[in-house]
């Protein structure tokens, strides 16, 4: 007869209780296992794709391996990557001042001369110590463009331009834009001396839409709110840069009357 010692039988023990509980221990492969990787599986790598806010951030995390370059074939990779596609944040901007429509129209075939009317500016943001210096908060997710016709003399006149923005954090932002034609020292120094006077609305506010007739312009916050400059209260043109709140297009609590009740401004445009 063979007696083991008490220890022995007990080690056995746990020996067989930790095999039984390896025997039920499976990860369901689809879930959060990638090729024996725990917690590496396409669903919650799925996740992490949800929360990405750019483009960028998605094309790097698909380059990691081929484990997760497989997952551009997955059934929920179009949902996952919605906030992303849907950010279209970017870091840099093209403006091109074309000819006029009606001279496209009258000549298709414009000679050199003509086509050196077509200026571009290249911008990128300008990144400031005493502002918000993280990575979101210079992207760009709207863009406009605004104006202003000053006076050199009596005789003469040029137009002013600065870009209205809204950053990565919803921001409403500016920056000067000095095209070719404004080549002069006058022409900068007066271009300066306008900016300065832009006064935009206050930087905890977060606004998702902004467009601009050039020497109007319209910013719609998160909640549905509409900021504007160039308007007075009664309606009619305004020649100041300060950004208002508009009392035209807010109620209370940011509703305004319709013929369905209160209703919040989801869109706006320019006719």
């Amino acid at each position: 007869m063979n007696v083991c010692a008490p220890k022995t039988l007990v080690r056995r023990s746990q020996m067989l209780h930790t095999e039984r509980l390896l025997e039920f221990m499976t990860v369901p492969k689809e879930y959060n296992v990638v090729q024996g990787l725990i917690g590496l599986g396409p669903d919650i790598m799925l996740e992490l794709l949800t929360d990405m806010t750019s483009v960028r951030d998605v094309q790097n995390f698909l380059a990691v391996d081929k484990a997760t370059l497989v997952l551009k074939d997955h059934e929920r990779f179009s949902k996952a990557t919605e906030t992303a596609l849907a950010d279209r944040t970017g870091t840099r901007v093209v403006f091109i001042k074309r000819l006029p429509q009606l001279a496209t129209v009258l000549n298709p075939h414009p000679t050199e001369e003509e086509k050196e009317d077509v200026r571009t500016l290249m911008f990128d943001i300008m990144t400031r110590k005493d502002e918000n210096t993280s990575q979101e908060a210079q992207r760009i997710k709207k863009t406009t463009l605004s104006f202003k016709n000053l006076r050199i003399d009596n005789n003469t006149s040029f137009y002013a331009w600065a870009l209205i923005y809204i950053n990565g954090i919803g921001q409403l932002k500016k920056e000067l834009c000095i095209f070719p034609e404004i080549d002069t020292e006058k022409k900068q120094q007066l271009s300066r001396e306008w900016f300065k006077t832009i006064q935009l609305p206050p930087p905890e506010l977060r606004f998702e839409d902004v467009k601009s007739a050039g020497a109007y312009s319209i910013a719609k916050t998160v909640e549905g709110q509409l900021w504007s400059r160039g308007m007075k209260d009664d309606g009619s043109w305004d020649d100041g840069e300060q950004w208002t709140l508009n009392s035209h297009f807010n109620a209370k609590d940011g509703l305004i009357p319709s013929s369905l009740g209160p209703s919040k401004i989801r869109t706006f445009c320019f006719e």
